[in-house]
């Protein structure tokens, strides 16, 4: 087969399934973040204590208190407390489209595999929660002499949420289905 016509005979296959897989994901999109927000607590607790941690609708709440600097403990500054929402399903959409890849190249003859990427996928939505959760924290005006974070923190911050936002949901589902079907990617003899 022509190497354009099978390119393009998967991606109408993709997008063939591209639609249940999604409409799946929508469904589950909120009881799947439960796992993904547990893993990304302990992250959040290197600049809040994690008090509870709940699901939302499509999102996840997590209750945090923040004990100040020495300083402002000197002055008689509580710990502050703020309850912080994640819309967790930015985070998770990347299982639909791994999904998507995997059964229009006929992932069911592989079910281990497919389950391995989903798995990935799905536990890797963590990063993009935890960064959320701590840039949300780290730009509000009421936190910010608790948190008293340096420049490089707030930098550090920025990336990690985008990377979490922008290329983790994207990109790894396809990194990760090239690299589980390197028959679809690699050039044939002749071609």
């Amino acid at each position: 087969m022509d190497p354009r016509a099978a390119t393009l005979a998967l991606l109408g296959r993709t997008l063939l399934w591209l639609a249940p897989c999604l409409a799946l994901w929508y469904v589950a999109a909120g009881p799947i973040a439960w796992l993904p927000a547990k893993i990304a607590s302990p992250f959040i607790g290197v600049v809040a204590d994690v008090k509870a941690m709940g699901l939302r609708e499509r999102g996840v709440v997590y209750s945090v208190s923040i004990d100040p600097p020495y300083e402002l403990m000197r002055r008689g500054t509580g710990a502050a407390t703020a309850e912080v929402e994640v819309a967790s399903a930015t985070y998770t959409y990347g299982i639909a489209l791994f999904l998507a890849l995997s059964l229009a190249t006929r992932g069911w003859t592989r079910p281990k595999l497919v389950l391995a990427g989903l798995v990935i996928v799905w536990l890797s939505s963590a990063w993009g929660i935890g960064f959320d959760t701590v840039r949300q924290l780290a730009i509000s005006p009421e936190l910010a002499s608790h948190l008293a974070l340096g420049a490089a923190a707030r930098t550090a911050i920025a990336f990690g949420y985008q990377l979490g936002s922008l290329l983790l949901p994207t990109l790894l589902p396809i990194a990760l289905w090239l690299a589980f079907n390197p028959q679809a990617w690699r050039r044939t003899p002749g071609a």
